[in-house]
């Protein structure tokens, strides 16, 4: 599969509002809404909205790397500590 199908594949995935993997949000990672609109033929609302959805998948992924690294037995002292956000 070439890099143009492979984000073909990743800006129907934002469409359809299915979960991204942090390999494809590295790919579109770098891209701006300049490209998005001459490359692969979308609006600038399409573009921002694809663009917003990696960003909230990328997100997602990195929260769930701190909880997951937070909620290991020997790292818990205090229940105050868990729930604490910085």
């Amino acid at each position: 599969m070439t890099k143009n199908d492979k984000i073909c594949v990743i800006i129907g995935k934002c469409f359809g509002r299915f979960k991204l993997t942090l390999e494809e949000c590295a790919e579109l990672h770098d891209m701006k809404i300049v490209d998005l609109i001459i490359k692969h033929g979308l609006n600038e609302n399409q573009s921002r909205e694809v663009l917003l959805w990696c960003q909230q998948s990328h997100q997602r992924h990195m929260n769930a790397m701190e909880v997951l690294s937070e909620d290991r037995p020997e790292k818990i002292h205090s229940p105050i500590k868990k729930y604490r956000r910085t």
